[in-house]
């Protein structure tokens, strides 16, 4: 005849009450005899939560995107990395939609998000033409200042330092630097009327 399940297992395994410090370390409260009441969850953490979270803060910080996010001065690396960034994703989007096609599946919400990306992408690339320097105006104000900066700098060295060959030095250098800014920055004759000089 068959013998009870239930005998057969507390004749392999017996069950036995667990040492009080057992209980306290798996924090198990036992009140009196019988099952606990409540079974509390000890206050230490997980070992594998605790690494999982400490390499999810180590991939971020280190995610191209953030790094570039936290000089301000790097506005046009953060543009550039969230470009790349919203390119990958378009990318898998359309590896996604061909997926789909193959099963038949319904791909009209991966167009729609794959459209609105590529629209996200084009926003970007003009953003990002609009910061980028356009180049040095020669003939602006500001650049003349700056070559105005230079010359006397260089006038007052040359005094300092020459003594009385400073005169033909700087008249020599003066006249090398006539005309710069075509040399710099050739333009054409109808480019150079609307300067005023």
């Amino acid at each position: 005849m068959p013998s009870d399940p239930l005998e057969e297992l507390r004749r392999i395994a017996p069950l036995r009450d667990l040492p009080a410090a057992e209980r306290e370390r798996l924090g198990v409260v036992r009140e009196g005899m019988g099952r606990p009441r409540r079974v509390e969850l000890r206050p230490e953490g997980d070992d594998y939560l605790d690494q999982l979270a400490q390499l999810r803060a180590e991939v971020v910080a280190a995610e191209p995107l953030v790094v570039a996010t936290t000089d301000p001065a790097q506005a046009v690396d953060v543009l550039d990395e969230s470009l790349v960034q919203l390119a990958r994703e378009c990318a898998a989007l359309a590896f996604e939609r061909m997926q789909a096609e193959k099963r038949g599946a319904d791909v009209g919400p991966l167009c729609s998000r794959r459209i609105s990306g590529l629209v996200q992408i084009a926003s970007l690339v003009v953003e990002r033409h609009r910061q980028q320097p356009r180049g040095v105006d020669v003939r602006g104000n500001k650049f003349r200042r700056v070559v105005r900066f230079f010359m006397q700098a260089m006038r007052e060295a040359a005094e300092e330092t020459l003594g009385s060959a400073a005169g033909p030095f700087l008249a020599e250098y003066e006249r090398r630097l006539l005309g710069w800014e075509d040399r710099v920055d050739p333009q054409p004759a109808h480019a150079k009327s609307g300067h005023g000089g």
